[in-house]
């Protein structure tokens, strides 16, 4: 197989509980800390504060004031599928040096305030990721019978020519 090319440009969807931020056209040589900071102006812009409302979600209040108060992590994937396991991205590094896909969805690790350090595996990352197809439309075409994908007889409309 060959070896996967390095994207020019990177479409990153970064999700926290209840809120998603896109970054478009990030650059493969961008720092991740420059990402934090893209990330932290969103989190404290009036809708990321509107949808960190803590009536509206479960998780404990998240004090953001720096890029020090979070991490960002990825799901690390065995054979394209997610283990249950996170990556933490260093800041220090470029996107680049962790082969990202063109469309990777990164996730916010944030930290507890009391200890000083991150919260356990990453708040739990309790994250749903919704399907792009809708599962109703699969059921749908499961739950028909079996005679509903069955082949039309042949149909005849002269009979076959009597050669005798």
């Amino acid at each position: 197989m060959p070896p996967r090319v390095t994207p020019r440009i990177y479409h990153l969807q970064i999700k926290s509980h209840k809120l998603s931020i896109y970054l478009e056209s990030v650059a493969p040589e961008t720092k991740v800390l420059k990402v934090k900071e893209e990330v932290l102006d969103a989190l404290q812009s009036n809708s990321g504060q509107n949808s960190l409302d803590i009536q509206a979600m479960e998780p404990p209040e998240m004090d953001i004031q720096s890029t020090n108060d979070f991490e960002l992590v990825r799901q690390v994937k065995d054979k394209g599928r997610p283990t249950g396991a996170f990556e933490l991205l260093s800041p220090s590094k470029a996107l680049r040096e962790y082969g990202l896909a063109t469309w990777e969805l990164l996730f916010i690790q944030f930290r507890d305030n009391e200890s000083g350090g991150f919260t356990s595996s990453a708040l739990d990352l309790t994250y749903r990721i919704q399907p792009i197809v809708n599962d109703h439309f699969n059921n749908l075409f499961t739950s028909l019978h079996p005679w509903a994908f069955r082949r039309a007889p042949a149909c005849r409309l002269h009979p076959p020519p009597n050669n005798g």
